[in-house]
């Protein structure tokens, strides 16, 4: 099933972007990690209902140094509150039109980068398919496959 919809590893558009909270973040700091781009919007009705379905994403994975996510929004304040809520913490960054130029144009869309920084997987936001399909991904890119 991952097969399928599966895209040809590319590097990863090059990024440097506000935080949420201040500092910035690049697309270099992602390597070595697995990293989940959640593209997003606080005005998204299925953003919101797929915030407790990554709260539970997030729960698998945390306090693995191996596994990020990283959150790329217009509104990070906004974006914090909705997901705040929800339970689901990770690091928002401002998008700077760095969504546009990788052809992100619906939301929420999650970008799965692995940890040589290449995109291997994109998919619209599916959160009723998440608990299935996101964690067999994941552990397929923490193993290098």
């Amino acid at each position: 099933m991952l097969a399928g919809r599966a895209a040809a590893p590319q590097p990863v558009a090059p990024f440097e972007l506000e935080l949420r909270g201040g500092g910035r973040i690049s697309s270099e700091a992602l390597r070595g990690r697995v990293t989940v781009v959640i593209a997003t919007e606080p005005s998204c009705f299925a953003c919101r209902l797929e915030a407790p379905a990554l709260a539970k994403l997030q729960q698998r994975y945390r306090g693995r140094k191996d596994v990020q996510f990283l959150v790329v929004t217009s509104d990070p304040d906004g974006i914090d509150a909705l997901h705040g809520t929800a339970g689901f913490r990770s690091q928002i960054a401002r998008d700077d039109g760095w969504r546009t130029v990788v052809g992100i144009n619906s939301y929420p869309t999650h970008l799965f980068i692995d940890a040589a920084g290449r995109e291997v997987y994109r998919e619209g936001g599916r959160y009723r398919e998440m608990h299935f399909v996101y964690p067999a991904l994941i552990e397929a890119l923490r193993r290098g496959r």
